[in-house]
């Protein structure tokens, strides 16, 4: 009998007049924090599932079990290419106003992302300029050969990364959902050598941001580093390029207009505030 650490079953084939079928995407083991995807094909159902982290049994032997690996590399391009749409979605094509009345360094934020932005969000190493990568994670053109996991660092010592990737390829598959989520956020957000004007998680995630007229994501980390936490009262979005928030994703709207009545509120759920949306250069942001 095999007995595996059980991540996810997805799916389990259904049994019509007795005949064969088949079980697909059984996550059965875990590379860090990359899922190491495996097919199984049975007629028997297993014995037991569990759930995260606990085992599953199967009652059949080990020729009976097709599995299918993937190089770490892989893997990392397939996650990389995958979430570069969610990043599109709702990173690059929308911005975020965000308003804590607890906020001391600055009344509010908008938090404006650019294509640039996502290749060191990624942590992979690559000569590739930033919107050449991320043009090539939209198109599907992105290789195994445009990227790498060894940081040659100012003083010649080499770094492996291959670490650090896996944390933030983890991470990529929170973020579509992160201002939804009702995340809580920092000022002047200072890890090791990481420091942000603002940080913001959901509890899964913490992203950091660098501050200008439109704050940009400055770095990715998997789990909640936030340690001193403030609420935040108002996630307030826009598509990118527009003048109007006019979408409220938390919060109410009113003690913002209340606080600031100097805004241009052309109703009571839009607010027009002028910023610098100007196209970043290739810029990788530091780490």
């Amino acid at each position: 009998m095999l007995q595996f650490t059980c991540i996810k079953v997805s799916y389990w084939g259904i049994y019509i007049n007795d005949e064969k079928s088949s079980a697909y995407e059984v996550f059965i083991c875990r590379d860090g924090d990359i899922k190491l995807p495996y097919q199984f094909q049975s007629k028997l159902r297993p014995k037991s599932v569990g759930g995260d982290g606990t085992f599953v049994s199967f009652p059949f032997a080990m020729r009976e079990v097709h599995m299918k690996s993937v190089s770490f590399k892989k893997r990392v391009l397939d996650e990389i290419v995958k979430h570069a749409n969610d990043y599109l979605s709702v990173f690059v094509g929308y911005d975020y106003l965000i308003y804590s009345d607890k906020f001391r360094a600055q009344p509010f934020y908008i938090l404006s992302a650019k294509e640039g932005n996502y290749k060191h969000l990624t942590g992979v190493i690559s000569d590739i300029s930033p919107y050449e990568f991320f043009s090539r994670c939209i198109s599907g053109t992105l290789n195994e050969d445009d990227f790498g996991f060894t940081l040659t660092k100012p003083d010649g010592t080499v770094a492996d990364m291959k670490g650090i990737v896996k944390k933030k390829i983890k991470a990529l598959s929170y973020m579509s959902n992160f201002f939804y989520a009702k995340p809580v956020a920092e000022e002047n957000f200072i890890r090791g050598n990481v420091s942000c004007t603002l940080a913001s998680s959901d509890n899964k995630i913490t992203i950091g941001f660098e501050n200008r007229m439109a704050s940009r994501p400055k770095t990715l980390l998997l789990g909640n580093e936030i340690r001193t936490p403030i609420d935040i009262t108002l996630i307030l979005s826009r598509k990118r390029g527009g003048k109007k928030f006019d979408t409220i994703i938390q919060g109410d709207i009113a003690s913002f207009h209340a606080t600031f009545p100097g805004l241009v509120c052309l109703s009571s759920n839009q607010i027009n505030i002028n910023d610098d949306n100007s196209r970043e250069g290739d810029r990788q942001p530091d780490n």
